[in-house]
């Protein structure tokens, strides 16, 4: 049977003896590994076996609450960022009943505050795609000063945003002091970083502005990452109100910011620069791509050589946020 690429990838990580052919699924007894989980839930190569079968069958295993159990076991046991993507996915297309072993999955592991950070994220997702009011109840219960916390509700919020449902995300931002107390300085930041998105999606750019100068001037905005979004999306607004010179001015400012954990990671955002190469402003664009190419250098080099033979580059960072509500506008 032909085997998805990506399991057989984990797979081999997991269990390397199948790596070196020691180690068949096909020949094993299938009844035989359900029986040894009878006695022993935790028995790994058991578990192993028939989530391989689950996968090379393929068909219709999202209707089988084996698939399900088995999923979340290894989830639990060996997070890994694949089988959070599978469980993800099943999250939007699984009817009722294996939504509800999903869902009770997920609660549990809201509950014990693990740490990866991936999982939490994709749970996020989970209730806000099914049942928000769920996660909301599950978030403030969640102990002050949580790092689980706050990543969920940020990664909720984000989820609420991309999905046009502004009245949802600024609603979650006001249960925020009550999961994220001692995190009060990264709070503040996240929340203005929604208000101001928001308003960008909604087309209020007085609002934006407004959101924009406060956080600027808060007394712990310092951060690389806070002065890029923020100096980036001042200069969206001033765009998106005719003020191109000064737009210009605001994409360069937020260019020249220290290095800090998202935009090295993850490179500084295209957004502005989108929106100028859609009015045929290239220099602007050129000069800001030459700036920032010291956290991205392989994509950026690339796009300038496709400027440079006369071609228009695909400006795209993934996770930019600012580019995926400019996009909706």
């Amino acid at each position: 049977m032909e085997m998805n690429p990506q399991f057989e990838k984990w797979f081999e990580r997991l269990f390397p003896a199948y790596t070196v052919g020691l180690f068949d699924p096909v020949d094993n007894d299938v009844d035989r590994c359900y029986v040894v989980l009878t006695s022993n839930p935790d028995d790994f190569r058991a578990r192993a076996v028939l989530l391989w079968h689950h996968f090379v069958t393929w068909k219709g295993y999202w209707e089988e609450a084996s698939f399900i159990e088995h999923l979340c076991w290894f989830i639990d046991h060996c997070p890994d960022p694949f089988l959070v993507r599978v469980c993800t996915t099943a999250c939007s297309t699984a009817p009722e009943p294996i939504f509800r072993l999903l869902d009770k999955h997920w609660q549990n592991a809201i509950l014990r505050e693990p740490s990866n950070s991936l999982m939490l994220s994709h749970a996020a997702q989970l209730f806000a795609r099914r049942d928000k009011k769920k996660y909301e109840s599950l978030l403030a219960q969640s102990s002050s000063g949580s790092l689980t916390g706050l990543l969920a509700w940020s990664s909720l919020a984000q989820e609420y945003l991309m999905q046009g449902r502004y009245q949802d995300c600024v609603h979650l931002l006001t249960l925020t002091p009550e999961c994220c107390s001692q995190r009060k300085g990264v709070v503040e930041s996240l929340v203005l970083r929604f208000k101001c998105l928001v308003a960008l999606a909604v087309g209020d750019t007085n609002e934006a502005r407004n959101v924009v100068k406060t956080a600027i001037h808060r007394q712990s905005c310092s951060h690389g990452d806070d002065l890029h979004f923020f100096r980036h999306c001042l200069g969206i607004v001033e765009l998106k109100e005719g003020n191109c010179d000064a737009a210009v001015q605001h994409l360069f400012s937020s260019a020249d910011v220290p290095s800090a954990p998202v935009i090295s990671s993850f490179g500084p955002s295209m957004a502005l620069p989108r929106l100028l190469l859609q009015n045929g402003d290239l220099p602007p664009v050129v000069r800001y791509l030459e700036l920032t190419k010291k956290w991205k250098p392989v994509e950026i080099s690339r796009w300038l050589s496709e400027i440079a033979a006369g071609r228009t580059p695909d400006l795209h960072m993934p996770g930019d946020i600012i580019s995926g509500v400019v996009r909706v506008l």
